[in-house]
């Protein structure tokens, strides 16, 4: 799908509620689409019925007790520091699924009121997070990819991308794929971030009704240095157990575990979750 550009004023209140018709970018390569809010069931909910979603093992709450359901959104209080578990909504497939060389992976989020103070040393804090996962534990090592909230030294707020390990994530680096727009703001945040096979990193963030922005870094190419132990290549939406973030709201997740998508292609997707997100809260 071409870029699509669609013009919502920001006082308009009466929208479709029915977006069916419109079709996501690679919508036959996308596994899963969550549709957040209500409750914990509906949240739970794969609203993706293709070949590809069949590979979704599991769909579930980490930390349940810390998720507050609302009206097309689910709240969420982060762990307070590292933790043993991240907070939020988590989706999986097989690691034998993915494809091995580069780990090519692309994930959008819809968000808004995400807070966070700054942590000594620390820039970069995961909204969305792809990882590999072990019996449901997040392992450090994997060839993660983010879109994370930015804080500098100045306590300036942007929106970044981080690709690589959690463990040794390189905040200079991540600056270098991110956009000026503030996660704290209280419209809702529209964000799509992809991955190729050598490491290229897009990330197209449209904020409210804004146009979207888009930034482009090539970190070092994903290895599959978990996949021995990894049982489970994972996207969680909402809070990781490093780098945590303090609250935010979440209203849609999407993932495609093994597509590319084109830089048209994702400012399309965000222009579509920004309809998707105003017209269910």
């Amino acid at each position: 799908m071409a870029g699509l550009n669609i013009t919502v004023p920001t006082n308009f209140t009466s929208v479709l509620k029915d977006l069916s018709f419109l079709k996501s970018s690679q919508q036959v390569n996308m596994a899963y689409r969550g549709l957040y809010g209500k409750d914990s069931a509906t949240s739970l909910l794969n609203n993706v019925d293709n070949a590809v979603s069949k590979q979704i093992t599991s769909v579930l709450t980490r930390t349940p007790e810390k998720l507050t359901f609302k009206k097309g959104l689910f709240s969420f209080v982060g762990p307070g520091a590292d933790s043993v578990s991240a907070t939020g909504i988590r989706a999986a497939v097989p690691v034998s699924y993915m494809i091995a060389d580069g780990i090519p992976v692309s994930l959008a989020v819809s968000f808004r009121n995400i807070t966070k103070v700054k942590e000594a040393f620390r820039r970069t804090y995961p909204i969305a997070t792809f990882y590999y996962a072990q019996n449901g534990a997040e392992l450090t090592s994997a060839p993660m990819l983010c879109i994370a909230a930015y804080i500098d030294d100045s306590n300036n707020h942007r929106i970044c991308a981080w690709s690589g390990s959690i463990a040794d994530a390189k905040d200079n680096l991540a600056e270098q794929c991110s956009v000026p727009v503030d996660f704290a703001s209280g419209d809702i945040i529209n964000a799509v971030v992809s991955r190729d096979a050598a490491g290229l990193v897009t990330l197209v963030v449209k904020a409210g009704n804004a146009e979207p922005l888009t930034a482009q870094f090539k970190f070092a190419k994903a290895t599959n240095l978990a996949a021995e132990t990894a049982t489970e290549a994972a996207v969680t939406y909402g809070s990781m157990n490093s780098r945590t973030l303090t609250s935010g709201e979440i209203a849609i997740g999407e993932f495609w575990p093994r597509q590319v998508l084109t830089a048209d292609e994702m400012k399309g997707e965000a222009e579509l979750l920004y309809l998707r997100s105003i017209s269910r809260i």
